[in-house]
């Protein structure tokens, strides 16, 4: 791109920018219905920086350097088609000056946020994913009142080994004990209602899990996502991981 430096600062400051724009930009070049909307945010190092000389460093985690490390943290949302063309439609920036509560509830916040946003805008996704950060049962049920409004969303989350299920009423396990089948276990999850479980582990040994939330008609019968479907959901969430 033959763009000087002081051209970049002129836009900069041309306008108070906002996360939204990005989505404007883009919406004509999308499918808005039956793709993936996919939420991630990474710690960009700024080692040397003084906190006191702006609202954007603080001290914030790192997948990088697995510690909290002094940065800006960015979260944003990235959307993926069918076709696997993906694109980020919206995002923000970690400032001090907004007073979210902390920052991991601060980062919910904006992940809420950011979705309502794009989804009146009409952009409406057949899934919404995340890592096992976002899955708290303040945004698992978010996501679930916004079927109310359209379509129903379908919500992909990993999950801690520690979290609460139930496979017979009023017995509760963590995930981390129970024996998952490869085709996934249909369990409730403690505070928000009936999902399917899957595992994963890697070459090196590494397990984690996963949620997938379908609205169900009779949850007696239940319609079950296969371990295909799983995976396919899984691949495209991993675009926004490529994406940082």
């Amino acid at each position: 791109m033959e763009v000087s430096h002081d051209e970049v600062n002129r836009f900069l400051l041309s306008d108070n920018h906002a996360g939204i724009e990005l989505f404007e930009v883009v919406k004509d070049h999308i499918d808005l219905q039956g793709g993936s909307l996919s939420v991630d945010d990474s710690t960009l190092d700024k080692p040397y920086s003084q906190m006191v000389s702006t609202e954007l460093i603080g001290y914030f985690w790192s997948g990088k350097h697995h510690k909290s490390v002094k940065g800006i943290s960015l979260i944003v949302l990235v959307y993926t088609m069918a076709t696997g063309y993906s694109v980020p439609v919206n995002y923000r920036v970690y400032r001090h000056s907004e007073q979210k509560s902390n920052r991991v509830a601060g980062r919910n916040d904006y992940f809420q946020e950011m979705v309502r946003e794009v989804w009146n805008r009409g952009l409406h996704p057949a899934w919404v994913t995340a890592d096992s950060w976002y899955s708290s049962l303040d945004n698992l049920k978010f996501l679930r009142n916004l079927e109310a409004a359209a379509a129903a969303v379908g919500i992909y989350m990993g999950l801690e080994k520690n979290r609460t299920v139930s496979c017979q009423p009023s017995v509760y396990e963590q995930v981390g004990e129970l024996t998952i089948p490869q085709e996934g276990l249909y369990t409730h999850l403690k505070g928000f209602g009936f999902v399917q479980v899957f595992q994963t582990v890697a070459q090196d040994g590494d397990v984690r899990y996963y949620m997938i939330y379908q609205p169900q008609d009779d949850t007696a019968q239940p319609t079950l996502i296969s371990r295909e479907v799983f995976e396919q959901v899984r691949l495209q969430h991993w675009h926004v991981e490529s994406f940082f």
